[in-house]
């Protein structure tokens, strides 16, 4: 049965416009499908992935809880770098979050998924401390992670285009 809602999971990502309001359902089921909390969580995965790409507000309660719970790593890393995007305000919980999975213990896709997160809150919420950590990021031992915080703080804290990157 999850190979079928993997499929038309998959299928809503790539062919139908969760923006548009005639989609409102789709929507509201995938939401659903998000606490159903006897739903695999690959499946879940696949649904948290497919509401990313919405412009429509997901409830950081939802993200938080996922975060707070047993979950699959992917799901968890998934729900960190949504709650960037849907989080209205940067409280204790929402720290507590990025420390956690920014750590240099935690894995890389944590690591990654943290970035992404405080990427995605800067883009709403022009904050230094934000800006700060991000540029924290920039002593990670990966350098895909970074690459993508000195990306970021090129074109955003230092305004570089990016023709002017590729001349450096």
């Amino acid at each position: 049965f999850f190979e079928v809602q993997l499929i038309t999971i998959s299928f809503i990502s790539a062919n139908v416009d969760l923006d548009d309001e005639k989609n409102s359902e789709v929507v509201d089921k995938l939401v659903e499908l998000l606490e159903d909390k006897n739903l695999w969580s690959h499946v879940k995965t696949s649904v948290l992935r497919a509401l990313q790409k919405s412009s429509k507000h997901l409830s950081p309660r939802v993200l938080t809880q996922i975060l707070n719970r047993q979950e699959s790593e992917d799901l968890q890393a998934s729900a960190l770098e949504s709650l960037g995007s849907f989080t209205n305000e940067a409280d204790d919980q929402f720290w507590s979050f990025i420390e956690k999975y920014s750590d240099d213990e935690s894995p890389f896709h944590f690591r990654l998924s943290s970035l992404k997160c405080l990427i995605y809150f800067y883009q709403r919420e022009k904050d230094a401390y934000v800006l700060f950590k991000i540029y924290q990021m920039l002593s990670d031992d990966e350098s895909e992670i970074r690459e993508l915080a000195a990306l970021f703080l090129n074109q955003n804290f230092l305004k570089l285009g990016a023709e002017e990157l590729k001349t450096a």
